[in-house]
């Protein structure tokens, strides 16, 4: 039996937040969220762009696994080779899990990938306005 490990430990909410240290907040968090992308694009570039594209696409396309929490690095891959993009590295992983934008999830036998679902809008529109840089 593969035991299911989300390391998601907060939430950035439109309305509220959730943080470990901080506990609940009634706050909006989606500017912080969109200033996250920014710093992280700022890091990354289009290797960044494309990646965090990618999973929003393939959410948005039906491809998340409800019952694992993510979509498959093979998914992702694919679809970022479709926009035309570079494999992330292992650095550009590291830092979008930094910024709170990007989480492994699902078990250990059948591991996916994720932007958490609340902050899915955010991340897409500000890729959007980022566009025409990529």
């Amino acid at each position: 039996e593969a035991s299911i490990s989300l390391e998601i430990d907060r939430f950035r909410g439109e309305r509220y937040s959730f943080d470990p240290d901080e506990g609940f907040r009634n706050e909006d968090q989606q500017l912080v969220v969109k200033e996250d992308v920014e710093h992280a694009l700022g890091e990354l570039g289009e290797r960044g762009y494309r990646f965090l594209q990618a999973v929003v696409n393939l959410y948005r396309a039906g491809k998340s696994d409800r019952a694992y929490g993510g979509v498959t690095w093979a998914d992702i891959l694919a679809e970022i080779r479709e926009l035309g993009g570079q494999y992330p590295s292992p650095r550009d992983i590291a830092i979008l899990k930094s910024y709170k934008l990007y989480y492994k999830t699902g078990s250990r036998r059948y591991p996916t990938h994720t932007i958490p679902e609340e902050i899915i809008e955010v991340v897409e529109t500000a890729l959007k306005e980022r566009k025409s840089k990529y």
